[in-house]
């Protein structure tokens, strides 16, 4: 069993922001760019077959859109984070804590004097990725769980790896050269 808690932040929410834009939807991102990148080649073929400083110049742009899209995406994914913080009185306010099992997680969140309890069983969490700093445990599409390793309070991070690793399976994007065992 490992316990563990985590407190809002929006330094976390905004870190977690950058890395399910860039790894959840990587795709879609790579495709635009791809895209963006192919229109600007024949475009800069063509005008400079017809020296139109006019198709360059679109050329230009779609290049440089190309190039920028993967950061835009970044840029307005941390604006919608700052906008529902903004709009969300409670978001400080809110506390997380976990209990891990080998069945699944425990789960309370405390926000002012609420609080609610849930179960969730590894087979419902769709993605467990770990990083550096974080656990991030996907338990919808586009929501999940933050955990900021030094925020263990019982147990180790290795100790949540292996339960993460026998619960999740293949789900668990575990980084293996940040174990100890």
């Amino acid at each position: 069993m490992v316990k563990a808690h985590y407190k809002n932040d929006l330094t976390e929410y905004k870190r977690f922001g950058i890395f399910h834009t860039l790894h959840a939807r990587w795709w879609y991102i790579a495709m635009f760019s791809t895209l963006f990148l192919l229109i600007g080649a024949g475009l800069l073929v063509s005008g400079i077959l017809s020296a139109d400083a006019g198709i360059l110049s679109c050329a230009a742009v779609s290049l440089a859109f190309a190039i920028a899209y993967p950061f835009l995406n970044v840029f307005f994914q941390i604006s919608r984070i700052k906008k529902s913080v903004a709009t969300n009185r409670n978001y400080n306010l809110t506390e997380q804590y976990f209990t891990f099992t080998q069945d699944g997680i425990s789960l309370r969140i405390r926000m002012n004097e609420h609080t609610a309890d849930y179960e969730i069983p590894y087979k419902q969490i769709l993605k467990i990725f770990e990083t550096k700093q974080n656990f991030y445990i996907y338990i919808g599409k586009q929501q999940a769980l933050i955990l900021n390793k030094n925020d263990i309070d019982e147990g180790t991070i290795d100790e949540l790896s292996g339960l993460f690793r026998k619960g999740a399976g293949k789900r668990f994007r575990e980084k293996k050269n940040l174990r100890r065992i």
